[in-house]
């Protein structure tokens, strides 16, 4: 892989879109890349969108009570704002962590954090017991355990 990406460990990251630019005609490049990215802007609008809202109602609305609806929703917005930022500085550390490999990272954070709800998810299926500040304590356990397994 040195001689067509430059990276020891793989070219997972490039392969689609080297496979796209090579056998797809020139007049559906444009369209395949536009789905691609057009993709990707859902997915984090979607992801950026549900954190704000779950840090604006679930832990500002706890600090501040009496706020407004116009406050909730700049708050909402500086919150993505930081997201973008944290994001965009997350990058370069798992490209440097991962050889460029961030599919492997993406699965070996998967790996550690999906057990705990899965685990939670059946217990609620199959222990009338189960409670909600139980699953939540946890839940936060096993992501914990999982954030710990990781490092």
């Amino acid at each position: 892989c040195m001689q067509v990406c430059g990276s020891r460990a793989g070219c997972s990251n490039i392969a689609y879109p080297r496979l796209v630019m090579k056998l797809v005609p020139v007049g559906l490049r444009g369209l395949m890349m536009a789905v691609m990215i057009a993709a990707l802007m859902s997915d984090l609008d979607s992801i950026f969108n549900s954190a704000s809202t779950i840090f604006t109602l679930d832990v500002y609305k706890l600090i501040r009570k009496s706020a407004s609806s116009r406050e909730l929703m700049i708050v909402g917005r500086i919150f993505v704002a930081f997201m973008v930022v944290i994001s965009i500085a997350w990058v370069p550390i798992i490209v440097e962590m991962q050889g460029g490999q961030m599919y492997l990272y993406i699965q070996e954070v998967a790996d550690y954090l999906t057990p705990p709800v899965a685990a939670l998810f059946l217990l609620a299926i199959f222990w009338k017991r189960c409670n909600e500040q139980g699953a939540f304590y946890g839940g936060m356990a096993g992501f914990v355990l999982g954030a710990v397994l990781l490092n």
